[in-house]
């Protein structure tokens, strides 16, 4: 285990984080530069206010979880990470910089209920993933207990959601599907990775479902640009690739307000 620091690009706030000296796809990176994707916690900044309720599907480490912890002093951030090895570093970073309105959860979020094998790959615990039987390279290596999002927030009791971030390394779509009951009734902002690759290899998915999915529930989604945080409003799939190109992946805001 090591330690650095996690800087926010705005307010001068910083965090101490731990995570595994293997990890070259997430602390590595913040052990280099001390920031981790400012254009989408620029963004997080405009779009959630101090009594906002959030979900981070995909948590990780919990890099996205402090930020929006930061900025939701007043609300709850519910932070989903089914990998055990990453759920440690995310509820040790929880602790060392004594954040109250984090509620770490050790389950993977899905379109159904039941334990899944899971690959954890220790270099790169950002690049871990519920293992579909479409990867050929890699092979799972644990066993994790995934939920629909509809009856998780049936279970809880929870009837307003402001922000919903979801990484899951391809499975994003499957995840949307169990949650739409969920969006449709609380509405919430969402910001959903889009990588083609990772969602063709990992989920035998077809990426453009995923796109067509939220174009089916949201009015208004954008590409977000990390070069310098501009909103861009893909006019159909083939922009959107076109819009990637340069990075092979990116982030989609979808929202039911007028940006």
């Amino acid at each position: 285990m090591e330690k650095t620091i996690f800087n926010l690009p705005f307010d001068q706030k910083s965090f101490i984080v731990y995570g595994s000296q293997q990890d070259r796809s997430i602390f590595q990176y913040i052990k280099a530069n001390g920031y981790y994707e400012n254009h989408i916690i620029n963004l997080l900044k405009k779009i959630t206010d101090s009594k906002s309720v959030c979900l981070d599907i995909g948590a990780n480490i919990g890099l996205i979880s402090l930020a929006l912890s930061y900025l939701a002093t007043e609300g709850k951030v519910y932070s989903f990470e089914p990998s055990k090895r990453n759920f440690s570093y995310l509820v040790q970073n929880i602790k060392e910089n004594y954040v109250a309105n984090i509620n770490p959860i050790n389950i993977g979020v899905y379109d159904q209920n039941k334990d899944m094998e899971f690959c954890n790959i220790s270099d790169g615990g950002g690049w871990s993933f519920v293992f579909n039987g479409t990867e050929s390279i890699t092979q799972p290596n644990e066993v994790v207990t995934c939920v629909r999002l509809d009856d998780w927030v049936q279970t809880e009791g929870i009837n307003k959601i402001d922000l919903i971030k979801i990484d899951t390394e391809g499975s994003e779509a499957r995840v949307i599907r169990g949650a739409i009951n969920t969006i449709h009734n609380t509405r919430p902002d969402v910001i959903v990775e889009f990588f083609p690759e990772k969602i063709s290899e990992n989920s035998g998915d077809n990426p453009e479902e995923l796109y067509n999915l939220l174009e089916s529930i949201y009015p208004n989604i954008y590409f977000i640009n990390r070069f310098d945080d501009s909103l861009v409003k893909p006019a159909d799939y083939s922009h959107l690739t076109e819009l990637i190109k340069p990075t092979v992946y990116g982030e989609l805001y979808c929202t039911f307000k007028s940006v």
